[in-house]
């Protein structure tokens, strides 16, 4: 094989390939897709008094995650003040009072409002 042009022009053509795949790597611009704004299903749902809430958050900036009653009366602030952008988690501890039924997470941020629902049972 050492004497064989063969080889040199296949080495050379491997070596092309590499370093034309190595150049796009280094080279592509595809950005890291960035966290939306969403407020994820809480878990376990139907709870017996304790959930974990999820939400992600698009930028920085004042969150403020509330539990409304039916009739929309605030009846737990779980998060409240300046966040960074990403992700974040809390959980609802709901006291030995509070009755059983359907209960509204509301997530303020980013000038935006989102909603979901758990329901405690007891």
């Amino acid at each position: 094989y050492k004497g064989s042009s063969n080889v040199s022009s296949t080495l050379q053509a491997a070596k092309s390939v590499v370093n034309d795949l190595l150049t796009a790597i280094a080279t592509d611009t595809e950005q890291v897709p960035q966290p939306t704004f969403s407020l994820k299903q809480p878990y376990p749902n139907p709870s017996t008094g304790r959930a974990t809430v999820s939400y992600e958050l698009g930028q920085p900036g004042p969150v403020r995650l509330s539990v409304l009653d039916l009739l929309g009366r605030e009846v737990a602030i779980l998060e409240e003040g300046f966040r960074a952008s990403g992700h974040g988690q809390v959980e609802w501890q709901a006291d030995d009072t509070r009755p059983a039924g359907l209960y509204l997470l509301v997530l303020e941020a980013e000038g935006q409002r989102r909603t979901r629902s758990i329901l405690l049972n007891r």
